[in-house]
């Protein structure tokens, strides 16, 4: 029986893995033949089916067999999987993705690169040293390069999320959970960074690596594993200090909860490790030598409180968006639901379990509780996910100071983020024991393991990107596009400003090497060309680059709400706006304010 079970098992590996390989030649085959508004609608179809199956095979083997070299394959198979999901815009052929910040960075890149900058001048230069070493390395283009670094670091996240959890939890099927855990992207929201160059998203996507050498450092209490954990958080300061700030407040809640385990008489010699205090110190030591040489932290750190507490509209934006949203259709409760439902789900689930590890500690017959998912558990594991816990509530203190001030950024997104790598994996803890101790037996907790792992997984594919399916565009950057703008700039009049639609041209200007001129911005384009009346807007002549990418954004993503396909006939053809450069993936009109008659 065993044997032919195994053999059943065999084959569906097989057809994964089949199904697998089916989807990456489907993709390869079929590249982007222009600016592409979804990643989701315009990938054949047939590709989507293909890995949605792979991920439902997985997902039964992994929960239905005891043998280890079967459930190995399957998660292997499961991480193919996904990691296909992700790098399905370098499998297509897209040049670039992000028309923000990462444009920045890939100029930034090039600098570095052709010796303009020196490496030391980054305040957060991992990312880009990465993506020139993998030039170096394998001979490929820069923009290429840096998105596989992108893909690089989200695969580091595939595989450290489980082994972070297994680091903290004893039961196989929620170790193994925690692999469908990881690919669920909960700290991905789409506000702050995503899937393209984003040093403060790789940094999450690295944070999971330094939560496991911590971990792993406090249990085996060695040289190799104290000098890993200095590596890994060194390394996270140069990929982002935000995020190396936010480990260190990670930090000193196990400090607190370490002197508190210590010294109260009912939690008093429960767990025992290294003085934390010195961890946090040499940590902290690190972080602030690495700081303090770029010079600017403290005029920075100063700006930043600032802007908190004197900033005070915050919900100017949001009403605003909110507003819009219902002009097309959608709404605030809809965008919420698709794209923090998962994640909600998550938080819940933690803030349940840390309730419950506080209740089991301190319960004066702990060990026979029963709320007990934790009864069979260590003092360590109780302590881990206590630690993991605790550090959740400063965090969220600053996110919420962010949110109700306001910066006019996205810093509260960006350690909403990093919250959500924590509620990664104490979440997948709360949610496998919470199967397990619901008492269904053997067949049907492994049943429920297959069913919330596939249903969670179903409804992550569809926001990993950003798409129409909640209101925003791909972020797709087309070579053309990128060669438009290098045209615009080659034959355009310094002495001339700029306005912008939906791309910005000084992000493009930062590819070239960022010349002043693109960066004399005015405040943007009025809807629909001011009533399609542009030329009274202007007192002088200025330059308004429009992109393929933006007419596609405006009359398909945002169905005209801004901008409708009339308005870009009237721009083409009205008296008085003037080509001056267009290759199909920019046009750059002149306005000439002089031409107009009325």
């Amino acid at each position: 029986m065993e044997h032919r079970r195994e053999s059943a098992f065999k084959i569906l590996l097989s057809l994964g893995f089949a199904l697998v390989t089916l989807s990456v030649l489907l993709a390869y085959t079929n590249p982007v033949r222009g600016y592409e508004y979804s990643i989701y609608t315009q990938t054949p179809p047939a590709v989507w089916v293909a890995l949605g199956i792979a991920f439902v095979v997985a997902s039964v083997v992994l929960f239905s067999t005891e043998l280890d070299r079967v459930r190995y394959a399957g998660v292997f198979l499961s991480g193919t999987a996904m990691l296909t999901v992700v790098s399905l815009p370098v499998l297509r052929g897209y040049y670039y993705k992000g028309e923000g910040d990462a444009l920045s960075h890939l100029g930034r890149t090039m600098d570095l690169m052709a010796g303009n900058v020196d490496g030391n001048e980054f305040v957060y230069p991992a990312v880009h040293l990465f993506g020139t070493v993998t030039v170096f390395v394998t001979d490929m283009p820069l923009n290429t390069a840096l998105l596989v670094t992108v893909i690089v670091f989200l695969s580091m996240f595939f595989v450290f999320v489980p082994l972070t959890v297994r680091a903290i939890a004893t039961e196989r099927s929620v170790v193994l959970f925690g692999v469908f855990a990881g690919f669920l992207l909960l700290p991905v929201n789409h506000n702050s960074g995503g899937l393209f160059v984003h040093p403060t998203s790789q940094a999450h996507m690295f944070v999971p690596f330094v939560l496991f050498s911590l971990i792993v450092f406090y249990m085996r209490r060695s040289v190799r594993t104290f000098v890993l954990f200095l590596v890994s958080f060194g390394t996270l300061i140069i990929l982002h200090p935000q995020q190396a700030a936010n480990l260190l407040i990670v930090l000193s809640s196990l400090v607190a909860i370490h002197y508190l385990f210590q010294h109260w008489p009912r939690l008093k010699g429960i767990v025992t490790g290294p003085n934390v205090v010195y961890t946090f110190g040499l940590a902290a030591a690190i972080f602030w030598v690495w700081i303090y040489r770029l010079g600017r932290f403290e005029s920075h750190l100063a700006g930043r409180v600032e802007r908190i507490f004197m900033d005070t509209e915050v919900g100017r934006p949001t009403a605003a968006r909110a507003s819009s949203l219902e002009a097309i259709g959608g709404s605030v409760l809809e965008v919420f639901f698709k794209l923090f439902f998962v994640p909600s789900l998550f938080s819940m689930l933690t803030a349940v379990l840390a309730l419950i590890v506080v209740i089991t500690l301190l319960s004066p017959s702990r060990e026979q509780s029963v709320l007990n998912p934790f009864s069979d558990c260590s003092h360590r594991e109780k302590y881990t996910v206590a630690v993991l816990s605790a550090s959740i509530i400063p965090l969220f203190v600053l996110f919420l100071i962010y949110l109700q001030h306001g910066t006019g950024s996205d810093q509260y997104f960006r350690h909403h983020a990093f919250i959500m790598v924590l509620v990664t994996i104490v979440g997948a803890i709360g949610l496998g024991k919470l199967i397990l101790g619901l008492g269904l037996g053997k067949t049907r907790a492994r049943n429920a393991f297959v069913v919330v792992s596939v249903v969670l997984l179903a409804l992550t594919l569809l926001v990993v990107f950003p798409s129409p399916y909640f209101y925003q565009s791909s972020s797709h950057v087309t070579e053309v596009q990128v060669a438009g703008f290098d045209a615009v700039y080659e034959y355009d009049d310094d002495s001339i400003a700029y306005d912008r639609l939906r791309s910005n041209p000084s992000r493009y200007a930062d590819v070239r090497e960022g010349p002043p001129e693109a960066r004399n911005l005015l405040s943007g384009v009025p809807s629909h060309f001011a009533d399609q009346d542009i030329r009274n807007e202007y007192d002088e002549q200025t330059y308004v680059p429009i992109t393929e990418s933006s007419r596609i954004q405006d009359t398909i993503v945002w169905e005209g709400l801004r901008f409708e396909a009339d308005d870009y006939r009237y721009i083409d053809t009205t008296d008085g706006s003037n080509r001056v450069v267009s290759n199909g993936g920019v046009t750059l009109y002149l306005i000439d304010p002089g031409s107009n008659d009325s």
